[in-house]
């Protein structure tokens, strides 16, 4: 007659993964581990993605979310300290880009409350919890006048101020080494259609001088559907997409925002203005109404319309530096708010970024909201 097996035996015979149970079946492997989600940062040239990379750094430190950028690399880091201490401590704004180093890349860690089902116990129903993200983000130079409408300026694009993320941050085939803008136009296109979300910055001051922000993205889009397909779910790509209104803090965006009442007031006299994300696509529709011939914005929309998703969509007003704080009264004033001075040049004739300072803090709106939103939803429907 067989004795039983006492069961602390018995539980040392369970089947590790992979290998057969005692019933004959091989037992089931452990789940692989979630890939970290990429999101490509997407805008037209000297839109300000490195300020705002920078801005995402400080924002991450100080914005009392418990999230962390990080660099990949000895580059990666060194550009992100490079960047972030021009901004915060030297208070100058980052110089745009000429040459980057191949395969810059940072991942954004963080977590966030999820309804999660617990794996143990006799109830089953799903709870709220914190739950770990990553978030992968990478980056090289592109050629300025790569998506411009008209080949001739294609054909003679120089490496410029336009960022944009490489296909992966150890692929080797990136950023600076560019003859032209054929090859780095088909790897940022490459990349974009591979991202799970995008960023698209709009600089409204920008566009009332270049007019060409809806140029840059038909193109771009244009190519990124011959590459991704549809989401599966309608007919539009399958990214999700958060648009990123940048300058707040800047005179023509911020009053105007306050003049059609788009602005809420701060939670608190330290706290700062700012657009709800339930009104930014409102105030996206009214930036430009009424006082432009041909309304840059109408365009665009449509644009975004038709190729993503609405409910994948979502708009932000934001700004990279935040409005002025007085040190002695440590609160926003609305009579003093502009956070930049120009430079006297003392003879020097300074030009550009070099024209400006930060006059104090740098307090970043709604940076850090943007890729958060992008982390907890892509690869929902």
């Amino acid at each position: 007659m067989t004795e039983p097996t006492p069961p602390d035996e018995a539980r040392t015979e369970e089947a590790r993964p992979g290998e057969p149970a005692a019933g004959g079946a091989p037992a089931a492997a452990p789940p692989e581990p979630e890939r970290p989600r990429r999101i490509g940062l997407w805008g037209a040239p000297t839109c300000g993605k490195t300020t705002f990379l920078a801005a995402l750094r400080i924002a991450a430190e100080e914005g009392g979310h418990d999230v962390r950028l990080v660099g990949c690399n000895r580059a990666s880091t060194e550009f992100l300290a490079d960047t972030t201490r021009q901004l915060k401590i030297e208070r100058r704004f980052v110089p745009a880009t000429r040459e980057l180093p191949p395969n810059l890349a940072w991942q954004l860690h963080g977590t966030q409350i999820k309804k999660v089902r617990p794996t143990e116990g006799r109830l089953r129903f799903k709870r709220r919890r914190p739950v770990p993200y990553t978030v992968m983000l990478d980056m090289m130079d592109a050629p300025g006048g790569m998506f411009s409408s008209r080949p001739e300026d294609r054909a003679t694009s120089a490496p410029s101020s336009g960022l944009r993320f490489s296909s992966s941050a150890g692929d080797g085939d990136g950023g600076s080494g560019d003859g032209g803008g054929g090859d780095a136009e088909e790897r940022l296109v490459r990349h974009l259609a591979g991202c799970d979300g995008l960023l698209f910055l709009f600089d409204p001051t920008r566009e009332r001088e270049m007019n060409d922000a809806y140029a840059f993205f038909q193109r771009t889009v244009l190519q990124i559907s011959e590459l991704a397909g549809t989401s599966g779910v309608d007919h539009k790509l399958p990214h999700h997409l958060a648009v990123c209104i940048t300058k707040f803090d800047h005179p023509e965006v911020y009053e105007r925002a306050v003049r059609l009442g788009y602005v809420t007031p701060p939670a608190s006299i330290f706290g700062m203005p700012r657009v709800d994300e339930t009104r930014a696509l409102e105030f996206f529709q009214d930036l430009y109404r009424g006082t432009h011939a041909h309304d840059p914005v109408n365009s665009l929309l449509r644009g975004i319309r038709s190729h993503f998703g609405e409910s994948r969509t979502r708009y932000f007003v934001t700004s990279a530096i935040g409005f002025y704080r007085d040190p002695l009264e440590n609160r926003f004033q609305p009579e003093d708010y502009l956070n930049i001075a120009e430079q006297s040049d003392g003879g020097d004739g300074l030009a550009g970024e070099d024209r400006f300072r930060i006059r104090g803090d740098v307090a970043p709106i709604n940076v850090l909201e943007p890729v958060m939103w992008l982390a907890g939803n892509v690869g929902r429907p």
